[in-house]
């Protein structure tokens, strides 16, 4: 299965695999408060990216574009910003929350897995937005892990308040997919003969003269 998987597989499943390192590392508590930061952040930059994008279309002509740049720079001055807030509050309360020891790391990886996928969902998103499918590079259309992240995007989108929900572009896979017979199709009954086919004649019958 390994030799299936080209680079941007193995860079989805190095962003989730570091992402569970970083939860493993900061625990549950930091990283559900910043996964519900990025809820925040969110909603934030849906309000505000209307009234950045007109002060970089001078400089950027493509209006999805710029609202897509308007979203994200605020998206992300907001998580900094939050993230900031939380470590303060969590660092003074880190021997209330290191009591619960192992759990918390163990929750904390698969708290910072899931905020990995979704961010590879996100970044979905914006490519479908900014990039048509037809300029995709093969290796992203052949991709074993790309479907996946596609419907996160698709889950991500629907939570989107409805100005911003956009059409995910749905991916194109390469690879030939089997085809397998029905039950219909086969013979489960080892009692029951198989069919036999008969001969075809391809003699032609002449007319008299």
């Amino acid at each position: 299965m390994l030799e299936s998987l080209n680079w941007i597989d193995l860079i989805c499943l190095g962003v989730v695999a570091l992402g569970a390192l970083s939860g493993l590392t900061r625990g549950f508590t930091r990283e559900f408060i910043g996964l519900f930061g990025w809820v925040i952040a969110a909603s934030l930059a849906n309000r505000w990216y209307p009234d950045l994008t007109p002060k970089i279309t001078p400089y950027i002509t493509n209006l999805t574009l710029a609202d897509v740049i308007s979203f994200v720079a605020i998206f992300l001055i907001c998580s900094i910003v939050i993230n900031a807030f939380a470590n303060i509050i969590v660092g003074q309360n880190s021997t209330r929350f290191s009591l619960l020891g192992k759990l918390d790391r163990i929750l904390g990886a698969a708290c910072g897995a899931l905020k990995s996928y979704a961010g590879l969902a996100i970044v979905y998103i914006l490519g479908g937005i900014i990039f048509p499918s037809a300029q995709w590079p093969d290796s992203l259309q052949e991709s074993q892990a790309v479907p996946y992240v596609y419907q996160g995007a698709v889950y991500v989108n629907e939570l989107l308040p409805s100005s911003m929900q956009r059409e995910i572009v749905v991916p194109q896979t390469k690879a030939p997919r089997a085809t397998y017979p029905t039950n219909k199709d086969v013979n489960t009954d080892p009692n029951e003969p198989l069919p036999t086919t008969e001969p075809s004649h391809t003699d032609t019958e002449v007319a008299p003269d």
